[in-house]
């Protein structure tokens, strides 16, 4: 019941802090300082103990077993990518890098108006490569995606004469973004991903014999739940384990499969590759198994948070993770008013298009929209106090921004 009541303000006490951060009115160097700081207590924590080799691992027990340096030496050849990506002290990588993504084009935006120009160049760099040594996909393409937005953000105003076009801005932000764009490539994140390419071309190279084993697969009638069925289909699975696309730490240890060999069989035979070719499609289908065991009550009110964090297969992805463990009752409740506040926020843009159309406006949200986005995409958002008190500041300054616009009218 406790850990279900902390669940529950985790997610609601950010919505009494839209409405403080609302109510402070932060001028514009109240708001620089607050992201000038989160990045230098989040991302040089994460640039230098990489550098260093002191930082924890974001995917592996233990620290960085190389530095970044070292990506443009053929270290992968010798080492797996998830090695090679650091999370410091933070608790959560997914966590921690949609903050910099969030903060970042905030970031960004100080350069053009910052008499310290230097300073805040120093931070953009720095921070955009902790973002590719966190290595985490949203924070990785993340880093030259937001640059490439406030640049394009940034043209677009000064062909609406809302800005002043300086070509030292362009050139300098520009070389950084090719310079990102140059790494990445030869980042965790993305060699990981090739990593993960080439072993599933391997089980898409074995479709013809798993479609033959498909059509050979008879249980001969076993009734289900019986030892006699269970044994038969956890032999299935030790004959097939090599077709499926999950690492084996979730049939061997987190869901073990001699407990439910049958799902396993399912799973391999019953779904296309490219239905459960990620450990995202699996979370989704292992959860769609467990609720469809639920009644109609069971599903207005969810698992439960304590249920679902006693097991080791999370759903990484909010707004359906509230599905499971809230219900469909608490879903509504608790995470909806996230979309109402965007919807509402797009209204009155809308209705004030010309005075809404500013350099700090449309990056708020855009860091707004990128932290929800990443709520979605990567979960850990929206039950992460960390997480979701940036989510809360940059809606309570949209809002007040907002509502300076309505006042001016």
């Amino acid at each position: 019941l406790v850990n279900e009541l902390k669940y529950v303000l985790t997610l609601i006490i950010p919505f009494g802090l839209i409405y403080a951060f609302f109510r402070a009115e932060f001028n514009q160097s109240i708001i620089n300082k607050i992201v000038i700081w989160s990045s230098i207590l989040i991302a040089f924590p994460i640039f230098f103990s990489n550098l260093l080799l002191f930082g924890q691992s974001t995917y592996y027990p233990g620290p960085t077993m190389a530095n970044f340096p070292t990506w443009f030496m053929g270290i992968y050849d010798k080492l797996n990518p998830k090695m090679l990506a650091t999370r410091f002290f933070f608790s959560e990588g997914n966590t921690t890098g949609i903050v910099l993504f969030a903060i970042y084009p905030v970031l960004i935006r100080q350069f053009f108006t910052s008499s310290r120009k230097w300073l805040i160049l120093v931070l953009v760099i720095i921070q955009g490569w902790a973002m590719l040594i966190l290595a985490t996909r949203v924070a990785t393409y993340g880093a030259p995606l937001m640059i490439a937005l406030v640049i394009g953000v940034w043209l677009f105003l000064v062909i609406l004469k809302k800005e002043q076009f300086n070509w030292r801005n362009l050139i300098i932000l520009s070389a950084i973004l090719l310079m990102f764009v140059a790494a990445l490539p030869f980042t965790p994140a993305v060699k990981n991903l090739e990593v993960d390419n080439r072993n599933n071309q391997l089980v898409i190279d074995d479709e013809d014999l798993r479609q033959q084993f498909k059509d050979s697969l008879d249980d001969g009638g076993l009734i289900p739940g019986t030892a006699e069925y269970n044994y038969f289909y956890q032999y299935m699975v030790e004959q097939y384990y090599w077709l499926l696309t999950i690492s084996e730490e979730y049939y061997k240890w987190y869901y073990p499969y001699i407990i439910d060999p049958k799902f396993y069989i399912d799973l391999i035979f019953e779904y296309e590759f490219w239905e459960r070719q990620s450990g995202r499609q699996f979370q989704q289908i292992f959860f769609d198994y467990k609720w469809d065991k639920l009644n109609d009550t069971q599903k207005l009110f969810g698992f439960g948070y304590s249920r679902f964090m006693m097991g080791s297969i999370l759903l990484e992805q909010d707004f359906l993770m509230q599905k499971y463990t809230l219900g469909y009752l608490g879903t509504v409740i608790l995470t909806f008013p996230w979309l109402g506040l965007l919807i509402y926020m797009l209204y009155q843009v809308v209705r004030n298009i010309k005075k809404a159309c500013n350099f700090d406006l449309i990056v708020y949200g855009v860091a707004f929209g990128a932290i929800l986005g990443g709520a979605y995409m990567s979960g850990h958002v929206l039950d992460q106090f960390f997480s979701s008190t940036f989510l809360a500041l940059f809606a309570g300054i949209i809002l007040y921004k907002l509502n300076q616009l309505k006042k001016e009218d």
